[in-house]
């Protein structure tokens, strides 16, 4: 950025050096008054240009181009498996932000703090409090899957597993199929880190079925390749190709 500015500020000087001598001339001022003036506004343009080459144009002086943000966080990722997965957890909120409930949306809000934070036992006790409140189906879901959230990143997989599965039989009983989707995708993504692949295999496919249903094109197919890594992974490379 620097050095194109500098560039640009030489030619500019260059340029009107160029016309004052002309314009200078033309009044008819002393010959050696002109060279004195256009030779100084001459040195001022190379020692702009002196500059830009021989120092921003040094590594380490010129403006650093952008890196790659959170290089080391992706390499952590991809050589850690369960990690790669549990960052894929979604939350459905439910309209848990804008709740009409003061008690419920303090209870949220102090728990999605929490989990900034990655104090993941505090967000999982601070969410199961709203569960004590006079609740909505879809308040109910949220909080239920945020719970799984916090205990699959406690390692609790168990409790995840009832949470989510909580969320699943009330989403379907309400017909709410973005938090079924939610739910499911969980599900099948706590399944693949437990390392249960048929489970995982059958939530896949159940999650399939709500996409085919709903006639989401572009999320039907990220499930099939789902689908086909789980047979990949089962060994099973003949049902991995359909």
């Amino acid at each position: 950025m620097w050095a194109t500015i500098l560039i640009i500020l030489a030619i500019l000087i260059l340029a009107l050096s160029i016309i004052k001598i002309w314009l200078d001339l033309k009044r008819g001022k002393p010959k050696g008054f002109i060279i004195k003036e256009g030779i100084f506004l001459l040195l001022v343009a190379v020692v702009l240009l002196v500059i830009d080459v021989r120092f921003l144009g040094k590594p380490g002086v010129r403006e650093k181009k952008e890196e790659v943000p959170k290089l080391e966080e992706r390499a952590g990722l991809e050589s850690d498996p369960v990690k790669r997965l549990l960052v894929q957890l979604q939350d459905y909120i439910g309209g848990l932000g804008k709740t009409d409930k003061p008690q419920l949306k303090l209870l949220f809000k102090k728990g999605m703090e929490y989990r900034m934070k990655e104090d993941y036992s505090n967000a999982l006790e601070t969410f199961r409090l709203g569960l004590d409140l006079k609740l909505k189906d879809s308040e109910k879901i949220a909080l239920y899957i945020l719970m799984g959230n916090s205990s699959a990143f406690l390692k609790d997989y168990e409790n995840a597993d009832y949470f989510y599965y909580e969320a699943v039989s009330l989403s379907e009983e309400i017909k709410n199929d973005t938090a079924l989707v939610v739910s499911l995708t969980n599900l099948a993504l706590l399944n693949q880190i437990a390392e249960d692949l048929d489970k995982a295999l059958e939530n896949y496919l159940k999650l399939l079925e709500v996409f085919k249903r709903t006639g989401n094109k572009r999320a039907e197919q990220n499930t099939y390749a789902n689908i086909g890594l789980i047979y990949q992974m089962k060994g099973d490379l003949d049902s991995a190709s359909v």
